[in-house]
């Protein structure tokens, strides 16, 4: 409600500046805002940027370990296949090879010597 001895033209001229006060107050709390959160994200860029750095040193061992993986893949595939047969009576036929090759024969050799008797 206007004021009887205010004509509505100083009503709407005060009015405006109320809203003309607060828009200033406004933007220069945005402006102040704006100028601390700009500040310290420069100073988190850089904190960031250290990190990356100590995070590139420390994994520097890992570069090329795909490859190493790969290669001693291959490397444990041709050992298996160079060291182990591919079945059992392969085993079971080498074992018998090896048996007739002994100085005993197959049938066993007894190791044990005789003590001589005490008298």
């Amino acid at each position: 409600m206007a004021r009887a001895g205010w004509p509505p033209r100083y009503m709407a001229l005060r009015t405006f500046a109320l809203l003309l006060i607060a828009v200033i107050g406004l933007s220069i709390r945005f402006g102040l805002d704006w100028a601390a959160t700009s500040g310290s994200s420069a100073d988190a860029l850089a904190a960031k940027e250290v990190q990356l750095k100590a995070k590139e040193l420390q994994t520097a061992p890992l570069r090329g370990l795909d490859k190493r993986v790969e290669d001693t893949r291959a490397q444990v595939q041709a050992f298996y296949a160079k060291r182990i047969p591919p079945n059992y009576s392969s085993i079971d036929r080498r074992i018998g090879e090896l048996a007739r090759k002994a100085p005993c024969g197959s049938a066993g050799c007894n190791t044990r010597k005789a003590l001589p008797a005490l008298t």
